[in-house]
């Protein structure tokens, strides 16, 4: 998650923190416009790395959720009933 908030830091402070700078240093529009949105893209790139890794790992621990909710189910349909209930109350 800290790399998310990384490219998002880069992605405002391109634009917004590092054109007004170096235009105060005293390179040209051009300049400070490509170096800027250089940075913002590579933020940019970042970002949606971060996002593409939160959601492959919430899909591999939806999917380990899914089977041991599976492999509970298949127990409980073996066990008696009190035991049943029992086994599924205390799976959390």
């Amino acid at each position: 998650m800290r790399i998310l908030y990384v490219g998002t830091g880069m992605v405002i402070g391109g634009v917004s923190l590092m054109m007004p700078v170096i235009l105060l240093l005293g390179f040209s529009k051009m300049t400070a416009g490509i170096v800027g949105m250089s940075i913002s893209t590579i933020g940019f790139v970042i970002q949606m790395y971060a996002m593409f890794s939160i959601r492959a790992s919430f899909e591999q621990e939806s999917k380990l959720l899914e089977q041991k909710h599976e492999a509970v189910m298949e127990k409980a349909k073996t066990l008696p009933p009190e035991e049943a209930i029992n086994l599924l109350l205390s799976d959390k």
